[in-house]
């Protein structure tokens, strides 16, 4: 089964009780990218999952970026 684009997304997952952020994502494209960058990326059904630190998630917009999960 072939997914469009739209439905090949990516969702992160963390709130204020943890350390971790949980990434899920249909798209081959993040899961070859979340393995470059070392994380341990295992397949499911329908996807991919990786666990890493919540303050590695750094969002950037255009000059401006954030940490997440704080430094």
């Amino acid at each position: 089964m072939t997914l469009t684009p739209e439905e090949r997304e990516t969702i992160l997952r963390f709130d204020d009780s943890g350390d971790a952020c949980e990434v899920w994502t249909a798209s081959p494209t993040v899961a070859a990218r979340l393995r470059r960058a070392g994380l341990a990326v295992t397949q499911e059904p329908g996807g991919w999952r990786a666990t890493c630190a919540k303050q590695a998630v750094r969002i950037k917009a255009g000059r401006y970026s954030c940490y997440v999960g704080g430094r």
